[in-house]
């Protein structure tokens, strides 16, 4: 897809168009300061009145925040890639996906780009690494069943 047809599609989904469309690099991001300069400007009362449309959309553009900001960011740490619009088309078929999967897979690929020199930060859902990397206690380990410990 184009930037325009990215662009298109935010607004679509979100009612939001970001005013300066130029003003970020590739074809498939955009900045995260701009939808929060969005979302601070909007300042959304979400009561038991407000329109199902204005909720999706809003929720939509917090989503985006979420992928760009915490779970799938980048090492500018201000950009989201449109593509995740598509996941954003239907709200409810996102609890089906796999996202545990998709943030770990994505965080050991920014690690071995990191690792390899053709990135010089890491970036991804970082906080996944203290879970992994923490010693499992022993009444834990002796709960587990034997296959779980031969080698």
């Amino acid at each position: 897809m184009t930037r325009g047809q990215y662009l298109d599609m935010l607004q679509q989904l979100t009612g939001f168009r970001p005013q300066d469309e130029t003003a970020h690099s590739g074809a498939s991001r955009m900045s995260l300061t701009a939808i929060r300069h969005h979302l601070e400007i909007l300042h959304p009362d979400i009561t038991g009145e407000t329109n199902d449309i204005h909720i999706h959309r809003y929720t939509r553009l917090l989503l985006l925040l979420i992928f760009g900001g915490v779970l799938f960011p980048n090492t500018s740490g201000n950009l989201v890639s449109l593509r995740f619009l598509h996941h954003l088309q239907r709200l409810d078929d996102l609890p089906q996906y796999s996202w545990g999967a998709d943030v770990l897979t994505y965080l050991y690929k920014q690690m071995f780009r990191a690792s390899m020199g053709t990135q010089h930060d890491v970036c991804g859902f970082l906080p996944l690494l203290q879970f992994i990397w923490t010693p499992y206690s022993d009444d834990l380990i002796s709960g587990l069943p034997d296959y779980c410990s031969a080698g």
